[in-house]
């Protein structure tokens, strides 16, 4: 766990993580803080840290010995939350908190020195000891690949696939506690389900989510749900400030240990949770970092 991240040896002076999205983000955090010794080098082939999309999790996710993680990163923080069904509702007191990617970006850059963080940076290829970008191979004692979803063979997927839009109204929306299932929807396209994220009485993210047996994503149709979904909060029309969108795959079953095989990088992240029967749950915040031995991730 991260709480007891271990000292490298003599011979683990020098760590990459490809990909800096979520889980690249917070194995950074992790290693300057609680190694800064380690010479350390963030890889990430956007422009900005972080995705496009906002993080959120549970207070009873993350261990009270391991929220040094992300200290100094601005959340959004709710006491409980809601789910609604058909047939039932629930309001559940349990705190929730969200991250934005800007925000997330913000804390990375200030907990890292800028020769730490390599940007609209192209990676080719990951081994244990080594990233190639163009025209040049950058060199490690250890590498973390948390590039993302990788291909994944023999596996059968299902999708979780969502637009998701941050809104500012005029008047209040009438919103206080983040609903993170409402599936009173018409259900279209598989299991639908919206999400309402209240940043301030008068800001709110609206997604429209789908768990789907095609990874098909229709953008301009959920534009137009998320926007009679708007309207029918109350607050008017609103702007839209910004939007984030993805298509992830949810592993339903087929030969899992196969996908491990002969693996000699430890994988974060969506190219490591891609890989394991989990639970169907909304961005949750990694929280295991990897262990190294010399030439072999475990």
């Amino acid at each position: 766990m991260l709480g007891s991240i271990r000292q490298p040896g003599a011979d683990l002076s020098r760590i990459v993580i490809a990909g800096g999205g979520l889980s690249g983000c917070l194995a950074a955090l992790a290693i300057a803080r609680r190694l800064p010794n380690v010479d350390l080098l963030l890889i990430e082939q956007g422009d900005t840290l972080g995705g496009n999309h906002t993080w959120s999790f549970f207070d009873s996710d993350v261990p009270p010995e391991i929220r040094w993680v992300i200290e100094g990163v601005v959340a959004s923080h709710w006491p409980a939350h809601e789910v609604h069904f058909p047939r039932r509702s629930r309001t559940i007191d349990i705190g929730y908190s969200s991250i934005r990617s800007t925000e997330l970006d913000q804390a990375v850059r200030a907990a890292l020195r800028p020769d730490q963080i390599r940007l609209n940076a192209r990676i080719h290829a990951v081994d244990a000891n080594s990233v190639s970008l163009d025209g040049e191979t950058i060199a490690a004692d250890a590498v973390i690949d948390a590039r993302g979803p990788a291909a994944m063979p023999g596996l059968d997927l299902g999708w979780q696939k969502f637009v998701g839009q941050y809104l500012r109204f005029d008047r209040p929306h009438g919103l206080t506690l983040p609903v993170i299932m409402d599936a009173t929807v018409e259900q279209i396209d598989g299991y639908r389900f919206v999400y309402h994220l209240p940043i301030s009485p008068t800001e709110l993210l609206i997604e429209d989510t789908y768990y789907s047996p095609t990874p098909v994503l229709d953008q301009v149709a959920l534009r137009a749900r998320i926007e009679r979904l708007a309207l029918a909060t109350g607050g008017g029309s609103p702007e839209v400030v910004s939007e984030e969108s993805g298509v992830l795959p949810i592993v339903l079953g087929g030969d899992v240990d196969a996908f491990w095989q002969d693996a000699t990088v430890p994988r974060l992240g969506l190219r490591a949770a891609s890989s394991t029967r989990r639970p169907a749950i909304r961005f949750p915040m990694p929280w295991r970092m990897p262990r190294f031995s010399r030439n072999k991730a475990s």
